[in-house]
């Protein structure tokens, strides 16, 4: 015998009772319930709150004789099911009181649903992360937000863009997106974008740790956004580092030799570091990170504590499994992959990614130097699934005598929703920081605001 699941049969039997007897409650127990969240199919809860919900939709009474209708039936018995429901006393306020009950043991089931197929997983598979990853997934997906559709008509879009549109209507000049601080660039792109994948890229040594970490630091200082980086390049330690000398003003390679410093400076490094503590920066350093684990950190980071800003440093470093747990070998197809679990997780998480990569040695013997889009290393993919592509070029590294000292030329190489061009930027090494230049050939002295 089958035994019963969690379910509270009285509280499914408050809700349509509710529903029946008084006209507002379908308002709020809509917005909470779903067919499958009732239990008690012996009664045909879930086909009569299914009938409930198309009578609600089309605007028409919900009554024993309308539901009846509705599914399809002539049946006594369910007839007199019904009538009884609307017999039944209770108050309009139980309704929402009873429906979070149904959701709560509707939420009972489905945990010890996804449990067993995850038993039933690791019996079949051997690969254990894999099997963590659908386990994982499964047991988010219980707690995501109800009513997430598949497809939507556009008449459900205008909703949603009219009330954005609304919004920033009412605050000229400020940008939609997450802010980078660089005032150029956050013009162009208007902030990075909900569901993007943003793509910088350059050759090794050209900043794009500093930049990427630059643009966390805006964002988090100035804007109080929460961010992940996942560094598989540096260290927690040494991350933390280059946000103390950005925050202090102090030089990188003095704060490894704390004892040169003045007791002016240490007592700024040390606020630097207290001002640190208080900001919405996390920092995973495993190193060769795969895209299951990427996933699943992320989900449950966004799901603890929220989530604006998702940075990567950097994609190639990253590994990429088939499906039964064996690393995908040739290299462009598990840069590909990488790729579209990037893009993907942006989508589902409604945050944008920030993805540091690398450029192709090619660049180097161009006459130029200046990077392009075929520049990008291992895999043609990235550029496919990129929503905005920039690349890094410094050229100081390139021509010693050049009067462009201290300059960064932030290339916009695409932009799916905007203008693509250059941002051009100042740069203090000893800090590893990026700023605005307020005019040509001058540097603003402290980071972006």
């Amino acid at each position: 015998m089958t035994p019963m699941l969690p379910h509270d049969e009285k509280a499914e039997r408050q809700v349509l009772a509710c529903c029946m007897q008084y006209d507002n409650p379908m308002d709020e127990v809509a917005a909470l319930l779903e067919p499958d969240d009732f239990y008690v199919y012996s009664k045909r809860h879930p086909e009569i709150y299914t009938a409930m919900k198309r009578l609600y939709d089309k605007g028409e009474m919900i009554n024993a004789v309308a539901i009846e209708h509705e599914m399809g039936l002539h049946d006594d018995e369910v007839f007199n099911y019904l009538i009884s429901l609307s017999e039944c006393v209770s108050l309009q306020d139980d309704a929402a009181q009873a429906a979070r009950i149904v959701v709560n043991e509707s939420k009972r089931r489905q945990i010890m649903q996804a449990c067993q197929r995850g038993m039933n997983d690791a019996h079949e598979n051997r690969d254990a992360d894999a099997i963590l990853e659908r386990l994982d997934a499964g047991l988010t997906q219980i707690g995501a937000p109800a009513h997430e559709q598949d497809f939507q008509t556009l008449a459900q879009v205008s909703y949603d863009y009219l009330e954005r549109f609304s919004t920033l209507s009412k605050h000229r000049g400020e940008i939609s997106g997450v802010p980078s601080g660089f005032h150029l660039l956050d013009f162009m792109l208007g902030g990075f974008q909900p569901q993007n994948m943003v793509v910088l890229a350059g050759r090794p040594a050209t900043g794009k740790t500093s930049l990427a970490l630059s643009m966390v630091y805006n964002a988090a200082f100035h804007h109080n956004t929460r961010v992940a980086v996942f560094s598989m390049e540096m260290s927690k330690m040494e991350l933390f580092g280059r946000l103390v000398s950005m925050r202090a003003l102090l030089d990188g390679r003095r704060l490894r030799t704390p004892w040169q410093l003045t007791t002016e400076e240490q007592e700024r490094a040390q606020y630097a570091i207290i001002e640190l503590e208080h900001h919405h920066i996390v920092i995973d350093d495993t190193q060769a990170l795969s895209t299951t684990e990427l996933r699943s950190k992320a989900r449950r980071l966004k799901a603890k504590y929220g989530l604006d800003l998702i940075v990567i440093d950097y994609m190639q470093l990253m590994r990429a499994f088939t499906d039964d747990g064996k690393r995908i070998r040739e290299r462009h197809l598990e840069v590909a992959e990488i790729s579209m679990a990037i893009k993907a997780l942006a989508k589902e998480l409604d945050v944008p990614i920030l993805a540091l990569a690398q450029l192709n040695r090619e660049v180097e013997s161009r006459a130029g130097k200046v990077p392009q889009l075929s520049d990008l290393k291992e895999s043609s993919q990235i550029e496919q699934d990129s929503d905005v592509v920039m690349f890094l070029y410094r050229d100081e590294l390139h021509n010693p005598a050049t009067e462009r000292k201290g300059q960064t030329d932030l290339i916009i190489a695409k932009h799916r929703n905007g203008p693509v061009g250059e941002v051009t930027l100042g740069f203090k090494p000893e800090y590893t920081l990026f700023t605005n230049l307020v005019v040509e050939g001058e540097v603003e002295g402290e980071l972006a605001s």
